[in-house]
């Protein structure tokens, strides 16, 4: 028994120290990506051939999947998306709550802005996250209760069922997976949805009035390309506040002062949503960068490894309703 001990505790660190010299290992061939990519786009070798957003994503691409294994070598990925453990919403849409926050794993032929999001987001992942599968996260929307959604797609943005077909989206939201964050301060999560509400004319789902924000096409590629960090996203943020100019723009369009209407896609409006509710509260946003920066990826990443502000409800899988 003793000598089983001794050999049990011989592997038991030599399984440690496998798992420290592979971290080890990641960590250098990190540091040799990063100065030969560096390197490479100060000689100007990869500005010839591609643009240069694109080409940093395509050296981020190379250091995230270095990042993602030294990861997986410390047992930390996460695999709620892609795993079959992860925590579920058995009790469908009865077991969501006003204010939060939906993320949709999409079918790629749904629509052209879902494959241009999920395509970017897999290509160029700046993040190095541990959240394996979150770039296949192609949709964004607010649950408002009663089984309904507020989001920004091609009609601009609208109310949707989840547990039905949606003629204006031409989708049916029961075939999909989505992934539920959710506002740990009940206040804050009526605020979200409160907030999401005044986006639309009308709450009733088959009403043809016309929507009062349009549909943020451009949008989709800066969000997935320069993303929430960086240089570029650093002097768009201190260019302007599009939280503000949305804001006064539908005040100005439900006053009669203009008819010009506000654009916002996915994502993007579930950022303006959270950043009103801390607005009017008085308190500081959640996020640092423009809410037209922020795709349905870094939106799910940065909410799950915030814990003290959301909670991860778990995922509504498809025909769960």
């Amino acid at each position: 028994m003793q000598v089983a001990g001794r050999t049990y505790e011989k592997g038991k660190k030599a399984a440690e120290q496998g798992v420290r010299d592979a971290g080890k290992l990641a960590e250098k061939g990190l540091k040799i990506i990063e100065k030969v990519a560096t390197a490479a786009w100060e000689d100007g070798i990869l500005k010839v051939t591609v643009k240069n957003p694109i080409a940093k994503g395509v050296i981020n691409t190379a250091e995230d999947a270095v990042k993602r294994g030294f990861l997986l070598a410390q047992g930390r990925m996460n695999f709620d998306i892609t795993g079959k453990n992860g925590p579920k919403i058995k009790q469908g849409i009865a077991g969501l709550k006003p204010g939060d926050i939906m993320l949709k794993q999409g079918n790629w032929g749904h629509s052209a802005s879902t494959f241009i999001i999920g395509a970017g987001q897999v290509a160029l992942n700046r993040s190095g996250h541990r959240y394996f599968g979150a770039g296949l996260l192609g949709h964004a929307a607010v649950y408002i209760g009663d089984g309904k959604i507020v989001e920004a797609g091609d009609p601009g943005v609208v109310v949707s069922y989840l547990d039905r077909a949606n003629p204006k989206v031409k989708a049916d939201y029961s075939h999909y997976n989505w992934y539920v964050v959710r506002c740990r301060d009940e206040a804050m999560a009526a605020a979200v949805a409160e907030t999401a509400r005044q986006l639309v004319p009308s709450l009733d789902v088959a009403s043809p009035l016309p929507p009062i924000v349009d549909y943020n096409k451009i949008g989709l590629a800066p969000a997935t390309v320069v993303g929430t960090s960086g240089t570029l996203a650093a002097i768009d943020h201190a260019r302007s506040d599009p939280t503000k100019e949305v804001s006064e723009m539908l005040k100005a369009l439900k006053e009669g002062r203009s008819k010009n209407l506000p654009k916002m896609f996915c994502s993007e409006l579930a950022v303006y949503c959270l950043n009103c509710a801390t607005d009017s509260a008085g308190q500081p946003r959640l996020f640092k960068a423009r809410q037209d920066r922020v795709s349905p990826e870094e939106l799910y990443v940065w909410a799950r490894d915030n814990r003290s502000v959301f909670e991860y409800a778990g995922e509504l899988p498809k025909g769960v309703r």
